[in-house]
């Protein structure tokens, strides 16, 4: 069993990056710190239930300025973001767990075209993924989860000798008769 697990912005306390109300630099920190310490806390209480750790770094912000968006602008959000990844990297690292790093993918698309006034990603609360952006993370975690095998789940029918072939996949009730097959088929994983 893999639990893939994500803390984000609201973990990291958002509001202290308004821009028109600033938290102070220690509540910041604080905030920083007490994320990266709930993380450890949850990621070993996962471990000690024996399913295999994998942190997921967060997405960014929009931090773009403008009238876009009713959210109010944050500064310097983006970056405290950054200090929770390199927290989840460090913490994989030290304890052996997994970790698939959003950051660095959804802040390379974000910064590409964060000045050219295109809405890519991130919906109007300047936080939530609209489309593009949850096609984004899902593919990241397919990619990260199966870059071994860069497979999901494989299934081959022979409807010559009715069986199945499978790969991290099961199949029940294979019936091949009058120019029909049918079965059951349940993944191991999801795409």
């Amino acid at each position: 069993t893999k639990s893939v697990v994500m803390f984000g912005m609201n973990d990291v306390q958002r509001g202290y990056y308004a821009i028109d109300n600033q938290g102070s630099e220690e509540h910041k920190a604080w905030a920083i710190s007490q994320c990266l310490i709930n993380m450890e806390t949850l990621a070993g209480m996962i471990e000690e239930e024996g399913s295999e750790v994998i942190l997921m770094t967060p997405s960014v912000a929009d931090e773009r300025g403008g009238d876009w968006s009713k959210t109010k602008n944050t500064a310097g959000l983006n970056d405290a973001i950054g200090k929770i990844a390199d927290g989840f990297f460090k913490l994989a690292e030290d304890k052996g767990y997994g970790v698939i790093d959003t950051y660095t993918l959804t802040r390379t698309i974000h910064d590409k075209y964060m000045d050219s006034g295109v809405q890519e990603m991130i919906s109007t609360d300047r936080v939530h993924p609209v489309q593009q952006g949850y096609y984004v993370l899902g593919y990241n975690v397919i990619r990260n989860l199966f870059k071994d095998s860069g497979l999901v789940a494989q299934v081959d029918i022979d409807a010559n000798t009715k069986t199945a072939k499978t790969e991290n996949a099961t199949v029940k009730g294979l019936d091949v008769a009058d120019g029909k097959i049918l079965y059951t088929y349940l993944p191991k994983a999801l795409p």
